[in-house]
């Protein structure tokens, strides 16, 4: 029967539990990037936390789902042919001919890696989120001083900032970079730079690496368990809880320079 068609699948208390702690992990999350005080926060801080805030409501989503679906399986699997794929159980066209090795036996043995493989996917979204508000934090800094820009363009001294600050690789020594050359303080950003500097490193191994942690990333990322030459795996308490506030933290601290609190 189809499971449309069919009872609905009870609600278990392990899965209402799994809610309730996704429910309290995305209010920490909300928590740990509101406002701050921060009373005139620049629209690219707000598209930034917004964006990573939707990011992580999805992904409680998706794992709440996948959590459904096990359920789901486990219940009737005596019922579910072997050969029965998910696409015939599942209305779901937008997947059709996309997982014909979808069985009830595949699915099952592979939730979990399901699970952590869409959250630490999260990391490469994380990084480009904040690369892309440093990028238009540091356009919107030099135009706020008269010494970068005036007229409406930015001075032969603006354009060399710029230019020597965006031409550093990694997120950490970028941001160093633009301290360094316009002699803006750090003090309350410093703490947290090895930790965007590892956002950084996961990032660059799944983006080129397959996801593949190298020697040198290894003995770099501390905060989160990593092995050399073995996949990375990021958990969704890892990532809401350690590797991302730190991330929201800097840039709210950078944007506070062009609007103090």
């Amino acid at each position: 029967m189809h499971p449309l068609n069919g009872p609905a699948v009870a609600i278990t208390r392990p899965m209402i539990a799994l809610l309730e702690n996704h429910q309290r992990q995305y209010a920490q999350l909300r928590q740990s990037i509101s406002e701050r005080n921060v009373t005139m926060a620049s629209v690219n801080l707000k598209q930034l936390k917004k964006l990573w805030a939707e990011s992580c409501k999805t992904l409680w989503i998706e794992i709440a789902a996948l959590r459904y679906l096990e359920n789901d399986l486990r219940g009737r699997y005596a019922e579910i042919g072997s050969s029965v794929i998910l696409t015939d159980l599942v209305y779901a066209p937008e997947c059709k001919g996309r997982i014909n090795d979808s069985t009830k036996d595949e699915v099952l043995a592979r939730i979990d890696h399901y699970i952590t493989h869409a959250v630490t996917l999260r990391v490469v979204l994380l990084s480009a989120c904040f690369e892309t508000y440093f990028s238009e934090f540091l356009i919107a800094y030099l135009a706020h001083r008269s010494k970068y820009f005036v007229g409406g363009v930015r001075t032969p001294l603006g354009n060399k900032v710029y230019g020597e600050v965006m031409k550093v690789r990694g997120l950490r020594h970028r941001v160093e970079a633009f301290c360094k050359s316009t002699n803006a303080k750090i003090a309350s950003i410093e703490p947290r730079l090895l930790l965007l500097e590892e956002v950084c490193l996961l990032r660059n191994a799944i983006v080129h690496d397959g996801g593949i942690c190298d020697d040198y990333s290894a003995t770099k990322i501390v905060s989160i368990k990593v092995v050399a030459g073995q996949p990375i795996s990021i958990s969704s308490s890892e990532l809401v809880r350690i590797l991302a506030p730190p991330c929201i933290q800097i840039a709210e601290d950078l944007d506070a320079k062009i609007h103090p609190k």
